[in-house]
């Protein structure tokens, strides 16, 4: 069942609707933005607040407001204390939005830690001094990710929950296993590969910026290419998830299930991919590192790491 989020601003103008459009955009969540004032586009009443499951309000006047037209409203009520000092989609506050609702939803893909642009930057730069005086934009939230724009050129994602952190180790296997294989659409290149530091207590990674249209940006459907092209590459990283111990019955299974998958691979891309699969089977996981290792490459011949005990 979806959580029902309700914004509240004076005249839902600027601030309740910027959140409405924020978070409609997020899976499992129904949103309505609604106004105090009787001069509001939307004004506030008392069925949006029996339908919500929680309220936001931008001002503490605002929540006073509800209290003595509406009395107390069965449902929490959270007050943001953001100042209606900003227009419509402001980009400073869409994440002030987004940094401040997230903690209260406590939804599947809610980080336990949430990042905002000024966490990052200490983040990057603690990791880089190239990163010290650079900018960052939060990009749209995933389920797993609190992903950031710097410098209009690269893309750092940080791991929203611990165990993503393992799954992002298994992605750099995968994408490792990839090098050399010609494939019909870019791949990112993780060329900053971060270990847990005192800043962050779990990897994260930075790679340059692919070229081209975000398909959210598009308005149509994917072509039937890239969602081929996605499945299989989703097939291939799902294969090193977890691997059972050898000679278990759950390692014959997933021995069985590898070689499948291969084969549909070798169908869907051709027999470059599927060797590539073959081999990171065949492969031992590399040993996690017991200290902060940061691998800042510009190219994969010339890749150069520190080690900081």
């Amino acid at each position: 069942m979806a959580t029902r989020i309700l914004f509240v601003c004076s005249r839902n103008q600027w601030r309740s609707p910027t959140a409405e459009r924020v978070w409609a955009r997020e899976p499992g969540i129904e949103v309505r933005s609604a106004g105090t004032s009787a001069k509001a586009r939307r004004s506030l009443t008392e069925a949006d607040l029996r339908w919500a499951d929680i309220v936001f309000v931008m001002e503490s006047r605002h929540a006073e407001i509800i209290r003595a037209e509406f009395g107390r409203p069965t449902v929490p009520m959270v007050v943001l204390d953001i100042p209606d000092e900003y227009r419509f989609m402001d980009p400073e506050l869409v994440e002030m939005l987004r940094v401040a609702v997230a903690p209260h939803l406590k939804l599947p893909w809610s980080s336990d830690q949430p990042l905002d642009t000024e966490r990052a930057a200490r983040i990057l730069s603690s990791v880089d001094a190239r990163f010290a005086d650079v900018s960052l934009a939060k990009l749209a939230g995933g389920w797993d990710f609190d992903t950031f724009l710097v410098d209009d050129s690269w893309i750092f994602r940080f791991p929203k929950r611990p165990e993503v952190g393992d799954a992002l180790r298994a992605e750099w296997r995968v994408l490792d296993a990839l090098a050399g294989v010609e494939l019909p659409y870019e791949v990112p290149n993780h060329l900053f590969r971060v270990e847990p530091t005192l800043e962050y207590d779990r990897p994260f990674c930075g790679y340059p910026l692919c070229e081209g249209t975000p398909v959210t940006e598009t308005g149509e459907r994917l072509t039937t290419g890239l969602d081929t092209f996605l499945e299989s590459l989703d097939r291939f990283a799902g294969l090193q998830v977890e691997v059972p111990e050898e000679g278990s019955q759950g390692h014959d299974d997933w021995a069985r299930e590898s070689h499948r998958r291969i084969q549909s691979l070798r169908t869907a891309l051709g027999d470059a991919l599927a060797d590539a699969t073959a081999n990171l089977l065949a492969s031992t996981p590399p040993p996690r590192p017991s200290a902060f290792c940061c691998t800042t490459t510009s190219d994969r011949s010339t890749s150069s790491s520190w080690i900081v005990e």
